[in-house]
């Protein structure tokens, strides 16, 4: 997904026509949101196969709810026992929680703006560096990226609580 979003963005940022250019950078921004979403996704649905497949709204809360809670409880029996280590790994993983639903709520918000609110132009006044409701695409583009970090430490402390 993020290698079509990246060419999205190039062929957006070549098009001389606007209705194309806006066409191209509308789908480059919904290609890095759900290159974002498909990670997460997948590792909700290893974490436990009742969180696989979630409506994309409903994602944050899972996070910020669910997620944090069984973090939270493994962090406790880690702090009974003495295991710093899984501490550590369960409170990062914690935060990383809280920041990766604040990505997701962001990136679903501007890929519903990029699919569905055609009223929202995508605003090429800034160069290659174009903007849909305020976004940059380069902001957009970075969004894969952080999602796999965060999943890969959440998904981690995760199993480590899970195997105790």
């Amino acid at each position: 997904m993020e290698e079509v979003g990246n060419y999205l963005q190039r062929e957006a940022i070549q098009r001389t026509d606007p209705h194309q250019r806006d066409l191209f950078g509308r789908s480059a921004f919904n290609r890095f949101y759900y290159a974002t979403f498909i990670p997460l996704s997948n590792a909700l649905a290893k974490m436990k196969p009742e969180w696989g497949g979630l409506p994309h709204k409903n994602v944050p809360t899972v996070l910020r709810e669910s997620v944090i809670k069984g973090l939270k409880e493994g962090l406790k029996r880690a702090n009974r026992v003495g295991d710093y280590d899984t501490v550590s790994v369960c409170s990062r993983a914690i935060d990383y929680c809280h920041q990766l639903a604040d990505l997701m709520e962001s990136g679903y918000a501007i890929r519903v703006t990029a699919d569905y609110n055609s009223a929202v132009p995508v605003d090429f006044t800034s160069g290659t560096d174009f903007r849909l409701a305020s976004v940059p695409v380069s902001a957009a583009k970075q969004w894969p990226g952080k999602a796999v970090a965060y999943v890969e430490a959440i998904s981690n402390a995760w199993r480590q609580i899970n195997e105790q």
